[in-house]
């Protein structure tokens, strides 16, 4: 399932936990859980307001609904 859920992160880009969980047919918490897993293994960085977030770049982002709560957002680690 965290092979998947990295697939899903790579084609989506920026995606809620919630529409993971739909997808995987698991729960948003299950989710999280695995999304902090694969930060500690190194397959994602958790960053707390990106770039796009912060210039007000919002349209076209898939939580950008959301902001308001500020939601913790993950993507995939860059290879060095």
């Amino acid at each position: 399932m965290l092979e998947k859920l990295l697939s899903l992160i790579n084609d989506h880009g920026v995606i809620s936990p919630v529409a993971l969980s739909s997808q995987l047919g698991t729960s948003p918490r299950m989710v999280e859980v695995m999304l902090e897993d694969l930060q500690r293994m190194g397959y994602l960085d958790s960053v707390e307001e990106p770039e796009a977030c912060a210039s007000g770049a919002c349209h076209g982002c898939a939580v950008a609904g959301s902001c308001a709560v500020r939601p913790r957002v993950w993507q995939l680690r860059q290879a060095k």
